[in-house]
């Protein structure tokens, strides 16, 4: 039995609520992003299944538990912005075109997000010397310092994202 197994469930609905989104933001699918935002209350009630589980586990030393509880909270947060970024493309109402240098910001994150998620879901949380795991790292860290220089909402919301996912690999890695 795998005692993280809804932890890892958090993870992948989270992963499919990213990656549906960046579509959404890059094919201009209102649709799609409406579908990530009826899903929210499934991904909300995850977070709190994970944290139930973690807390039933039998004993375990107290700032063990506190680092994966707070690792699940910040998967929680990531789900809160792709969420955000879901409701700006259903609104449609960022007056800055989706450029083809934007175009290819939203994919390089998407990119980034799911091999960051896929390193999440398989456990590997420090990559070290992992080339790997380093370029996902460089290039979340891009997107998210090239955001607050753009004038795009969708651009500032996905370097949001990036930073939200640096930020949940950082809790995964204290957590581990």
């Amino acid at each position: 039995m795998n005692r993280y197994a809804d932890v890892e469930s958090l993870i992948r609905a989270t992963d499919q609520a990213f990656q549906a989104t960046l579509h959404a933001v890059l094919d201009g699918d209102r649709h799609g992003a409406r579908e990530v935002l009826q899903g929210a209350a499934h991904r909300r009630g995850l977070v709190d299944t994970a944290q139930a589980a973690l807390r039933a586990r039998p004993w375990v030393p107290k700032p063990q538990l506190v680092a994966e509880l707070r690792f699940v909270v910040e998967v929680g947060r990531l789900g809160d912005l792709v969420e955000d970024l879901a409701r700006h493309v259903v609104s449609g109402s960022d007056p800055a075109r989706l450029s083809p240098s934007r175009r290819l910001e939203v994919a390089a994150l998407l990119d980034a997000g799911e091999r960051r998620f896929h390193h999440l879901a398989d456990g590997v949380i420090a990559g070290g010397l992992d080339p790997t795991y380093r370029g996902c790292a460089a290039t979340l860290y891009a997107v998210a310092d090239r955001a607050g220089r753009d004038h795009s909402a969708t651009v500032e919301l996905c370097g949001g994202l990036a930073a939200g996912l640096l930020r949940v690999s950082r809790y995964a890695a204290a957590a581990a």
